[in-house]
């Protein structure tokens, strides 16, 4: 299979970007009243994706503010230029992964979280696999939680995290 006709996934926290938009989110929503602190509390006993739901409701994030890995944006639009679809496959909520989708214009999709499901892990891993094919997409990622999508992905680049900037194909 010729590299540009496979699909490159690309992780959003802690490899397209160095942070986390949970943590960001959950900031700015306690920043606005700390009460909510409480309120983020009972939402979680909902599970994570109902957590992250309530959340983005209430938050606006400036998408354009967040510290990309400029490097691996360098390397995404060199993999779109050849024709790549590359897709953004994400924990963080849809509303978010829409927007940073927009902001970068490169995106052919996205896989988010919603209210009741979380895309990490095996979640991801499934999702991945239903809409490629086992081995039918590569990953960029960086998260130990994403080890089952490592098996699921036919090549891995493992992006280290925005200290060293480092990237390793597998």
């Amino acid at each position: 299979m010729a590299q540009a006709s496979v699909p490159l996934c690309v992780d959003l926290d802690g490899t397209l970007t160095s942070t986390d938009l949970l943590v960001e989110s959950f900031l700015v929503l306690v920043k606005r009243n700390p009460l909510y602190a409480l309120f983020c509390i009972g939402w979680l006993f909902r599970g994570k994706a109902y957590l992250k739901e309530q959340i983005a409701q209430r938050v606006a994030i400036d998408v354009t503010l967040l510290p990309y890995n400029a490097r691996l944006v360098e390397y995404l639009r060199e993999e779109r230029s050849y024709g790549r679809d590359l897709y953004l496959c994400t924990a963080a909520n849809r509303k978010f992964a829409e927007q940073i989708a927009l902001h970068f214009g490169f995106f052919k999709g996205i896989l988010a979280s919603n209210e009741v499901f979380n895309l990490s892990g095996n979640n991801k891993a499934s999702a991945l696999s239903e809409e490629f094919g086992p081995h039918g997409f590569d990953y960029c990622g960086n998260a130990l939680s994403d080890v089952p999508v490592w098996k699921q992905c036919r090549r891995l680049s493992l992006w280290a995290p925005a200290r060293s900037r480092k990237r390793q194909n597998w």
